[in-house]
């Protein structure tokens, strides 16, 4: 069985790994957040918008995500900077997520 997400935690050295102050919308996976193996895992200040589940797994403690619509500039034109009016700014204490011109 596989999982997918906006970041999946696997791997031998998969311990101890914190994850702050991002940005995880519209993933259309299991979770953004996908914790498969190790232990003491942190999701702290994250801003998590239009995803199945926010986080998965146990070994993961959370302190102060938020779920808010990010407000980007232009989605659909691959502009990801973050509206004034942006629910994630007050977490992850930037205003530009990405501006994306190469196509994937």
């Amino acid at each position: 069985m596989s999982s997918r997400g906006g970041l999946v935690i696997d791997g031998d050295n998969g311990d101890q790994h914190v994850i702050e102050h991002n940005i995880l919308a519209h993933t259309n996976f299991d979770a953004a957040i996908i914790q498969r193996t190790g232990s003491g895992h942190e999701a702290n200040y994250n801003c998590f918008y239009d995803n199945s589940a926010s986080v998965s797994g146990s070994e993961i403690t959370q302190t102060g995500n938020v779920t808010a619509d990010p407000n980007f500039a232009s989605r659909s034109g691959r502009d990801y900077r973050l509206s004034p009016n942006s629910g994630c700014l007050a977490v992850v204490q930037y205003d530009t997520a990405a501006k994306i011109n190469e196509v994937w």
